[in-house]
């Protein structure tokens, strides 16, 4: 859907393997956040995009999630507005988020909800799996 498409994309571009990671980082975001990157407005997106208030908008959504800094950081890196700074999939691979060894402490950081005996460190240790496999697919 919009929600999910790279700016490029949303601009009618020529769809690229950047477009992808965009993706990819928006699908983290709402792993790490528990909410839309737009608020689930696609008419929100489309302003942004077309106003050139994308990178600051981003900058300030990021600034509020609460988890590890090497997850915020390879957020930031996956939803960089343009593709010549978003990261490739060979640097996502070496990315330290993707390292570390599950001692970060991401459910201490979840806040408290409906939903807070949901085993989000297995979720965050299948994301991590599912998110190598797909950028080694990628390198090809």
């Amino acid at each position: 859907t919009v929600l999910y498409m790279s700016p490029q994309a949303l601009q009618g571009a020529p769809p690229r393997k950047l477009d992808d990671i965009w993706s990819i980082g928006v699908v983290m975001y709402i792993l790490l956040t528990r909410n839309f990157l737009f608020s689930g407005s696609e008419d929100e997106y489309r302003r942004r995009v077309s106003a050139n208030t994308l990178k600051q908008y981003l900058a300030a959504r990021l600034d509020d999630v609460t988890a590890s800094p090497e997850a915020v950081d390879l957020v930031r890196r996956l939803l960089a507005p343009e593709p010549l700074d978003r990261i490739s999939a060979e640097e996502a691979l070496r990315h330290p988020f993707l390292h570390q060894d599950g001692r970060s402490g991401e459910e201490e950081r979840v806040p408290q909800t409906c939903c807070s005996g949901f085993p989000f460190r297995m979720v965050l240790a299948t994301t991590k799996a599912r998110l190598e496999d797909y950028f080694l697919s990628h390198m090809i």
